[in-house]
Order: structure tokens, then sequence, then C-alpha cells
């Protein structure tokens, strides 16, 4: 079994409250310590943070970023220097038809080009 820890993305969810870069190198770190073997750092596209932490980091622990089955998400994931790029697409057919607009097939194709 392999953990991984998704607090420093989750925990930014919460209305209100952001963490800093060294905050997160801080977490990174000590969870690194922990035994944790993968830590998401963020959602690249939606923050330059990510970039900034991976810079700094000096962990065993690998690197992940969230990303949209979009290629602009995998590219910021990517570019932002992460080890891992955890690729999400909506199940649901009312999110895949009412907010991307695409029916089964196309979203199926769009997850395997990603």
């Amino acid at each position: 079994m392999e953990l991984l820890d998704i607090t420093l993305r989750e925990g930014e969810q919460r209305s209100g409250y952001t963490y800093t870069t060294e905050q997160k190198i801080a977490v990174a770190e000590n969870l690194s310590e922990l035994g944790i073997e993968y830590i998401q750092l963020g959602f690249p596209v939606a923050d330059s943070q990510t970039k900034e932490v991976c810079a700094d980091l000096d962990i065993t622990a690998k690197t992940t970023g969230i990303a949209r089955a979009i290629q602009k998400d995998i590219d910021a994931a990517a570019d932002a220097g992460v080890d891992v790029i955890d690729l999400f697409a909506p199940t649901s057919d009312l999110q895949r038809s009412h907010i991307l607009g695409v029916d089964r097939e196309e979203l199926l194709s769009r997850i395997d080009a990603s």
C-alpha cells in the first residue's frame, strides 16, 4: 500500500484559508519524514505556488499535482515540476453533459488522449 496525502490541496478549499509557500514546504517535509509516499501539493493550473514549492523541496516523497483531463491543466502541472500528475474527469452524466458539453465517447477520448 502507498499513501497519498491531499492535506495541502484540500485544506485550501476551506473558505478564506490559504497556506503560505513556507507552510506548504514545512508540511510536505513533515509528511515525507512520516513516510508518506505521495504528497499532493495543489492544483497547478489554478495557482503558481505549486511551482514555487516544488523548486524549494528536498524530500523523499513524490510530489503530485491535480489536473483535469484538459491539456492546459496537464501542461501547468508538468511545468510546476511535480513528479506525478493526478488526472481527473467528471463521471456523472450531469457534469459531463451540462458542464463539459460532451458525450461519453468524447470524454473517454479526452481522457485517453490526456
